[in-house]
């Protein structure tokens, strides 16, 4: 699960 987590935290840094 935090495998996931970390590619949603990555992916609202690079849209964010």
């Amino acid at each position: 699960m935090e495998s996931q987590f970390s590619i949603c935290c990555l992916f609202a840094n690079c849209y964010g």
